[in-house]
């Protein structure tokens, strides 16, 4: 029987002015737990974004804006640290709220149900934000929506649609992402306020936006992104069981299966006679080069 090859955990090391960096290693070299995941995906992430043929998808699901992550975001995006987001409708609808000039809040207090209803306040987890957040939504999405393109659109031409109406008085990750041109894909748009936003304006109004295009369009990103020998991609999630996971996980892994057998073969990628090499190999898109 084949011995289990066994290293000592390594017992973090705190150091007077020890850097955020020097502390991730001393996590890394721990091996195990929550400190060993931490200080590996940390030096993972790092080898990313030093590879510039490394296309970084980034998920982010959880209540990341009610929880004071927005501005880390924000800054991944504009310091280039995210080529791809895949969220929830959740986040994009608590950062419009944000940029819009609402607030989330914290309490020391043990608040009920009851009470937060009285008060007209919204809980997530202990982060709190005030029910006028919707009316703030109602009144930009009635001046915004009515300027759309007529024509059908996916989810995230959607959302590039309506960032540059987006006041640039406070930070916004949909801004943000608007700006540095990095495509934003949310599979499950309709369950979140700005959702029944557009549920709302669809009552009385023709705006057609389709769940499904965005499953070609993000899917073709891998092939004009990836170089013809390599093919990376990343997931990060905050929490497991989101709405984000098929889109950002399974289509992806699927890609990229498929994608390093031809590599492992010898295959060259990049475009063909049928269109990319993802389409030929996975999907079969019939108008695939109209898309390249």
């Amino acid at each position: 029987m084949k011995r289990i090859s066994l290293q000592p955990v390594h017992h973090i090391l705190a150091t007077k002015e020890m850097t955020v960096n020097q502390l991730l290693s001393q996590m890394t070299k721990t091996g195990v737990m929550g400190g060993g995941k931490l200080g590996r995906a940390a030096d993972i992430y790092e080898m990313m974004l030093k590879d510039k043929e490394c296309t970084k998808f980034f998920g982010l699901a959880g209540a990341m804006v009610p929880g004071g992550m927005k501005q880390i975001i924000i800054d991944m995006i504009n310091d280039g640290w995210i080529d791809v987001l895949v969220t929830t409708g959740a986040n994009l609808t608590h950062d419009l709220g944000e940029a819009l000039g609402y607030r989330h809040y914290h309490s020391q207090e043990k608040i009920s149900d009851a009470e937060l209803h009285k008060q007209r306040l919204d809980r997530m987890f202990d982060s709190y934000m005030p029910d006028e957040i919707y009316e703030g939504l109602e009144d930009f999405f009635t001046k915004v929506l009515p300027k759309l393109p007529k024509e059908r659109m996916g989810i995230s031409r959607f959302l590039r649609e309506i960032a540059p109406q987006i006041p640039t008085k406070h930070p916004s990750i949909l801004r943000a992402c608007y700006e540095k041109n990095i495509p934003i894909y949310c599979p499950a748009l309709a369950d979140s306020g700005i959702g029944l936003q557009i549920w709302n304006y669809i009552q009385r109004h023709n705006l057609d936006v389709l769940a499904f295009e965005d499953l070609k369009e993000s899917r073709h990103f891998l092939c004009r992104r990836g170089s013809s020998q390599k093919l990376h991609t990343a997931s990060i999630t905050a929490f497991k069981g989101s709405n984000i996971c098929n889109s950002d996980y399974d289509g992806q892994a699927g890609t990229r299966r498929k994608l390093r057998r031809r590599v492992a073969r010898g295959d060259k990628l990049g475009k063909t006679k049928r269109g990319c090499a993802f389409c030929k190999f996975n999907l079969r898109y019939d108008n695939c080069a109209s898309l390249d």
